[in-house]
């Protein structure tokens, strides 16, 4: 006679265990697709992308980051690797056609590699955004004429927003032609897979709500029309401003923030416990791009008027309908079915949406002001280096020996350090295609949480990173 099991017998597998999810994590992570590349770009190998995983088992992912360690690079190489988890879900094939990748095919969707990312990212997920539930409060008696006042509020504030801080951090730049291709490759890792994440929900059975949310994700796929899918427009986009096309050809230089507004999209749809909070988050975008994609239209046309702006002109058209088809026909029906009881949800993943949203406005123009500065912080390099010389090297500092052509993929530091070249030259890389020149004697300040990465130009090079916490003490 069948009998159930008994309910209080131990799990044979314990998955909060800290020692299974390190093994899990460096099993997955050793692989030749994750090792460090010898460029700084990749072209058309949608498998292959840099994690660093030689730094995975220093690593300590057991308790989640404060909003302090958001820039971190542990919260940086977290970020990398939770969205190679969530792609492994998606479809991916090189638009060239398969040729010499079909064993890199084989080895991204390998079925043992899911299991184990599917093992490990529950983790990722909680270190990475448990700290959004500390600081959003959604307390309160909501009711729906309070969230419909809410939400009318911000949708007000949208349509008066002067103009937004990325378009300022573009127009004030020393060079806001590279800062238009900065920001373009932070919206590339995101968009050239558009409304992927929003697919994850698209199954399953929740009533006419399901039908309105198709309704958008057929809009943003071109209704059949592959050209006039949104993913193709902003292909051509990039294609006239002479980036390539292919998605995450430029995967080292993604922001830490432009990686966690991808992931929390996924964490979002990949855990439908969260769906309550995914609709928030729908309208939230939906609305902000109207004024942004407008922005970005006008901008455009001001420093490339032979651009194709096509994909933000779409979007400034066809996301003034998605914004009230999100609170009008998903928000509403949602609450009117579900009860009051899921607005604080809704609150939450809307108000978790514009802090991550501020979080990459911040990230962008410090980046931008990092790469405008190159040579001002190269010229600090004397006078602090000669500090630490005459304090007799009291900070803690590291020397590396490297071959020509030697690669330091693109990485961000907690602290602010100096580096100095002992012999040789090295050229540090912030930004696609922006460096400042290192010779033997020469250095520069790497300022904290900024993206960045080494090359080595001369047959060899000698040179040592010291750890300064904050520079300004050492001038």
């Amino acid at each position: 006679m069948y009998q159930k099991a008994v309910c209080d017998v131990p799990p044979k597998f314990d998955f909060s265990s800290p020692a299974l999810f390190t093994d899990a994590l460096l099993q997955y992570a050793d692989c030749d697709l994750y090792r460090d590349g010898d460029t700084w770009t990749h072209r058309d190998q949608p498998y292959e992308r840099e994690l660093r995983p030689q730094d995975f088992k220093h690593f300590n992912f057991e308790h989640p980051i404060g909003q302090s360690a958001f820039f971190n690079y542990q919260s940086m190489a977290a970020h990398r690797l939770l969205l190679t988890i969530y792609e492994s879900d998606f479809l991916l094939l090189p638009r060239s056609g398969m040729h010499d990748q079909y064993a890199r095919f084989l080895n991204f969707y390998s079925p043992d590699r899911h299991a184990l990312g599917q093992l490990i990212r529950p983790r990722l997920e909680r270190y990475l955004f448990t700290f959004l539930d500390e600081e959003i409060d959604v307390a309160g008696d909501w009711t729906e004429q309070q969230l419909q006042q809410y939400f009318s509020r911000y949708m007000e504030e949208c349509a008066r927003a002067g103009a937004l801080p990325a378009i300022d951090v573009i127009r004030s730049s020393a060079n806001p032609e590279n800062a238009l291709l900065t920001l373009c490759i932070q919206l590339a890792g995101d968009f050239l897979v558009e409304s992927s994440a929003m697919s994850r929900n698209a199954g399953g059975r929740y009533g006419q709500e399901q039908s309105e949310l198709f309704k958008i994700l057929i809009d943003e796929y071109g209704y059949g029309v592959h050209a006039r899918k949104h993913s193709t427009l902003f292909e051509n986009l990039l294609t006239s401003l002479g980036l390539t096309r292919d998605l995450h050809d430029y995967w080292q230089f993604y922001l830490t923030s432009s990686l966690a507004l991808n992931n929390y999209s996924n964490y979002l749809c990949a855990n439908h416990a969260l769906y309550f909070r995914y609709i928030g988050s729908t309208f939230q975008t939906e609305t902000m791009f109207i004024q942004y994609c407008r922005q970005m239209a006008d901008l455009l046309r001001e420093l490339h008027p032979s651009v194709d702006r096509s994909y933000f002109l779409e979007h400034a058209h066809i996301d003034q309908q998605h914004s009230l088809m999100a609170y009008e026909k998903l928000v509403k029906p949602t609450v009117a079915r579900h009860g009051r009881k899921v607005i604080p949800e809704i609150i939450r993943g809307f108000e978790a949406a514009r802090l991550l949203g501020r979080y990459a406005d911040s990230d962008f123009a410090q980046q931008v002001q990092w790469m405008d500065d190159g040579e001002r912080y190269k010229a600090l390099h004397a006078h602090i280096y000669g500090n630490l010389v005459s304090a007799g090297f009291p900070a803690a500092r590291r020397s590396y020996t490297e071959p020509i052509h030697d690669l330091s993929v693109t990485h961000v530091h907690d602290a602010d350090e100096l580096v100095h070249v002992d012999r040789g030259e090295l050229h540090l890389f912030n930004g696609k295609g922006s460096h400042v020149a290192l010779h033997e004697g020469e250095g520069m300040v790497i300022r904290k949480h900024r993206l960045h990465g080494a090359w080595v130009a001369s047959p060899e090079c000698v040179y040592t990173v010291h750890t300064l916490g904050d520079h300004t003490e050492w001038l």
